[in-house]
Formats: C-alpha cells, sequence, structure tokens
C-alpha cells in the first residue's frame, strides 16, 4: 500500500538537483519510506529526467512522489503518467483549489485525469489493473493564512490523504519575522485540525538533525520530509572542512 496513504510516520527524502546518481544514493540508504522529486523549486532538466529519477526511485522499492509546480491538471497528469505515486500540490489555499487538485489525480467519475497508455501502466500491459487500483496519494501544502483559516473544509475534500505544511511561506503570508511561539501556536491548530480529521499531519526538516525528526515524531506528525539531497551535501561539508 501506498505509504502515504496508511496514516503511519513516514519518512521521505527530497530531491532537488535533477541528480539520478544523488537520487539513487538516497533511494539504496534504507532511511526513506519515499522520495520527492521537487519541480517546483528543483532544477530538474524536463521531462526524460523526470522518468529517469523515478525510476530510479522505484529499484529500490521506494514510493516516487512529485511536487508539482503548481495546481495544473497538465503537471499533475504527466507526473503521474510518469511514475508518480504520490502528488504533493503547493498553495492549496481552498476547497475550489483542493477539489482541482483531487481532480486531477483521479480517473473517473472521481476525478477529470485523462485516460492514456502511459510508462505508469507499462504502455497499456496494466491499464485497466492501474484504473481500479488507483492507489495515488494527493498530499496538499498548507502555506498560506487563507489555508489555515479553510483548513477544515480543506482536508475534508474526499480523495484529499494528506497535507504538509510549508512553513517559510506560511510565515511569509503573514510575517515573515512572525514571533516562534505566535508561529507555533499555530501550528499546534493546524496538528488539531488534522488529528480531529483522521489525515495525516506533515512537515519538512529542510535542515534537520536527529533531534528534530524525533521531535516532528513526538509533535504527532506523520509525513516528515527530512532535507533535501543538496542540504545533506552541504551538511556534510560543513561538518568536514569548517
Amino acid at each position: 500500500m501506498n505509504p502515504l496513504k496508511t496514516n503511519e510516520i513516514t519518512c521521505g527524502g527530497w530531491v532537488q538537483t535533477g541528480s539520478t546518481g544523488i537520487t539513487e544514493v538516497m533511494a539504496d540508504s534504507g532511511y526513506f519510506d519515499w522520495i520527492c522529486i521537487d519541480l517546483e523549486h528543483g532544477i530538474i532538466a524536463g521531462f526524460e529526467a523526470l522518468v529517469n529519477m523515478i525510476r530510479t526511485i522505484e529499484l529500490y522499492n521506494v514510493t516516487p512522489v512529485v511536487r508539482v509546480p503548481k495546481n495544473d491538471y497538465k503537471w499533475i497528469g504527466r507526473s503521474l503518467d510518469a511514475g508518480a505515486k504520490g502528488i504533493i500540490v503547493p498553495m492549496v489555499n481552498s476547497v475550489s483549489d483542493a477539489v482541482r487538485a483531487v481532480e486531477s489525480s483521479k480517473y473517473p467519475p472521481q476525478g477529470k485525469r485523462g485516460f492514456g497508455y502511459s510508462r505508469a501502466n507499462k504502455f497499456g500491459r496494466t491499464f485497466w489493473n492501474d484504473i481500479e487500483k488507483d492507489d495515488i496519494a494527493v498530499i496538499v501544502q498548507i502555506e498560506h493564512d487563507d489555508a489555515l483559516r479553510n483548513l477544515k473544509a480543506i482536508l475534508s475534500v474526499d480523495g484529499v490523504d494528506g497535507s504538509l505544511i510549508g512553513p517559510l511561506d506560511l510565515r511569509g503570508s503573514i510575517d515573515i519575522t512572525m514571533d516562534d511561539i505566535l508561529f507555533a501556536k499555530l501550528l499546534t491548530e493546524y496538528m488539531g485540525v488534522c488529528r480531529d480529521l483522521g489525515k495525516p499531519a506533515g512537515t519538512h526538516i529542510v535542515d534537520p538533525n536527529l533531534l528534530s525528526v524525533e521531535d516532528a515524531k513526538m509533535e504527532g506528525y506523520k509525513i516528515i520530509a527530512v532535507g533535501t539531497d543538496a542540504v545533506f551535501l552541504r551538511q556534510r561539508m560543513d561538518n568536514l572542512l569548517c
């Protein structure tokens, strides 16, 4: 089963550089349940590079996830056709945004995803089986004050499997210099709504250490993205060379 649909604690990697070699090192680490390929802020050079990264992740029985650049039918559909098993959709601020994300990710009658042969269904070999199984996870990003105000309604949309806080964008939508205590209060409110609805709460620990990951688990986060490929490289260089 897709780990992002289980409501269990999962840890995910985050790839921004577009390197299949680095992607393979991360997938082979044994640490990650899923790895997200970041098309919003990453430097992934084209659709073929995306396919090769997904193929690499699959080799190690890790779930490939794509963060699309925006809540867009074509971006979501092409990422799923490439083989993504989870979609992270940025800036979902309203019910209509959540509905659009689900409709773009699901086949009719629930959604509007186009039927077609693709890499995801082995170019037709598993077409019907994949339609019936439909194990795609839809994760919405909560990264704006509007999203917090509409959080209960957003997470109640059928087909939304969980959410992921975007801490920098969320803070920036209110006040980038916002007091840490006030911001922590907002996160507590977010966690409460997720818990009440039984939808896994998510966070991205961009500059991670073991303590911060364990703290996130203790706080109740279920979807935990850890670092990025570039951050891991920078951290290691800082520790060894500075």
